[in-house]
Order: structure tokens, then sequence, then C-alpha cells
């Protein structure tokens, strides 16, 4: 392969001094024309909650909307960002 991009993601969470463990924050989604690979970073409340919310609604038969849905970068953008907003919101984080 000549072309390419490399993904990574910090795994590590900080539960104190003595307590380092890992979680996954990369997820990664492909379907027809499109591959998406999200990466994030912070409180790892808010990013499980992101990612168990994009894959209900990817795995549901009638979502208002989903990755599959988004016509573009921008909607993506939009659609995971108020994801993320939502539940900041609601939890006080």
């Amino acid at each position: 392969m000549n072309d390419g991009i490399v993904m990574v993601s910090d795994s590590r969470t900080n539960a104190g001094l003595d307590n380092v463990s890992t979680y996954k924050k990369m997820f990664t989604y492909s379907v027809g024309d499109r591959s998406i690979i999200i990466v994030t970073s912070g409180n790892l409340s808010t990013s499980q909650h992101v990612f168990k919310t994009l894959e209900n609604d990817i795995n549901s038969s009638n979502p208002l909307t989903s990755l599959n849905l988004c016509k573009n970068f921008d909607e993506i953008a939009e659609y995971v960002g108020q994801i993320s907003l939502n539940h900041s919101k609601t939890d006080g984080i």
C-alpha cells in the first residue's frame, strides 16, 4: 500500500496515581461507501455513552438518524457532537 491514514488513540485511563487501566476510545465504522473512525479523549463516561448511542442507532430498525443516514461530514460531526452535548447536559458533566 502506498497511501493511507494511520489512526491511533491513547486508551489509558487514570483513576488515581496507582490505578491506570485501558479502555477502547476508538470507534471504527465501515459500510458501503464510507469508513468513519472516531477517536475520543476526555471523560470516559461520555465516550462510552456516545459509542453506545451510535451503535444503537446503527442497529435500530427505525432510527431518526444514524451514521448511515448522514449525507456528509458536516452532518456526521453535528450528529456525534449533539449526542455528546445531550449526555453532558443531562449528567452535568
